[in-house]
C-alpha cells in the first residue's frame, strides 16, 4: 500500500494536534534555570529553561509577562507553570509559560517589596530622623569582630578624633544574624552613647539578607540614640539603611560622618 505524500505543514499541524490532544501536556509545572532570555518589542518573552543535563524552549505571551511578581532575569531558579505545544511555521515545540513562580532569591525580593509597602503604609519610612552629635565623647560599633569593617571603622575615627569606642560584637549574615544584630543593638542603645555605626563590609544580596529582617529594621526605628549604617556597597541598598538617621556606602565613610576632623 502506498503511503500518503505528506506537505511539511500537514505533518506539524498532526504533531501539534497529537501533543495538544495529552493530557499531561495541556498542563504542565517545570521547574529549571532561565537562560537565554529575550524581551522582545511586543511584549513577549522568549527563553528557554534548563537542568544539569537538558534545556527546552519557553515562550510567554506579554498578556501574562504583566502578571509577573518579579522581572524575569537569567540565571534565576522558578517554576513554570503551562502547557506544551507545536509552533506551526517552524515545526517546533515549546513550553507556553502562563505562570511563573521564583524560587530563592526571586521569593525573597518578593518578601523584600511586600515588607516595604507594609513599613510605608505604617509611615516609618517617613518619620524624622535624629540629628548625630557633632563634637561625640562615646561610639558604638555594632559588627562582626572578625570582619574587615570594624578595623576599617575603629582606624578611620582614631586617625580623625580621639574618644571612647565600645564594640558591639554580632553576626552580620546567616540564620541567627537577625536575633544577633537585635541583641546587639538594645545593648549599645543601652550604654548611653552619642552615636551608633551598624555595619558591615560588602557583599551579595544573599549575604545582606539579615539587614532586611524586619525585626532588626523595627530595633533600628526604636532606637533612642542616632544610628550610622554602612551596610555593603552603593549597588546594594538594604531596609536598615532605609530606616536609619544616616546611611553611608562603606564602613570608612560611616568613620568620616561620625566625627569631625581635628587636623581641620
Amino acid at each position: 500500500m502506498e503511503k500518503e505524500i505528506l506537505t511539511v505543514t500537514t505533518l506539524n499541524y498532526y504533531i501539534k494536534t497529537l501533543i495538544e490532544s495529552d493530557s499531561l501536556l495541556t498542563s504542565i509545572i517545570v521547574r529549571g534555570e532561565v537562560t537565554n532570555l529575550t524581551k522582545h518589542y511586543t511584549g513577549h518573552y522568549y527563553f528557554s529553561l534548563k537542568d544539569e543535563k537538558s534545556k527546552i524552549s519557553c515562550m510567554m505571551f506579554s498578556y501574562n509577562v504583566k502578571n509577573l511578581k518579579t522581572p524575569l532575569n537569567n540565571g534565576d531558579e522558578v517554576i513554570l507553570h503551562g502547557y506544551v505545544s507545536v509552533y506551526d511555521k517552524t515545526g517546533t515545540y515549546q513550553v507556553y509559560a502562563q505562570f511563573i513562580e521564583p524560587i530563592g532569591l526571586g521569593l525573597e525580593l518578593i518578601k523584600l517589596e511586600e515588607l516595604k509597602k507594609k513599613l510605608k503604609n505604617e509611615g516609618v519610612f517617613d518619620m524624622p530622623k535624629k540629628k548625630i552629635k557633632k563634637f561625640p565623647k562615646r561610639i558604638g560599633i555594632i559588627t562582626s569582630s572578625t570582619g574587615a569593617a570594624v578595623q576599617d571603622l575603629i582606624h578611620t575615627i582614631t586617625s580623625r578624633y580621639k574618644l571612647e569606642i565600645y564594640v558591639f560584637p554580632t553576626l552580620v549574615q546567616g540564620k541567627d544574624a537577625p536575633r544577633s544584630i537585635i541583641n546587639a543593638l538594645k545593648k549599645a542603645d543601652s550604654y548611653s552613647l552619642d552615636t551608633l555605626i551598624l555595619g558591615r563590609g560588602g557583599g551579595s544580596s544573599e549575604d545582606l539578607k539579615a539587614f532586611n529582617d524586619e525585626g532588626v529594621v523595627r530595633a533600628v526605628i526604636s532606637l533612642k540614640t542616632p544610628l550610622i549604617s554602612c551596610i555593603g556597597h552603593q549597588i546594594d541598598s538594604s531596609i536598615t539603611d532605609l530606616v536609619a538617621d544616616v546611611a553611608c556606602i562603606t564602613p570608612t565613610d560611616a568613620g568620616n560622618v561620625a566625627v569631625p576632623d581635628t587636623h581641620q
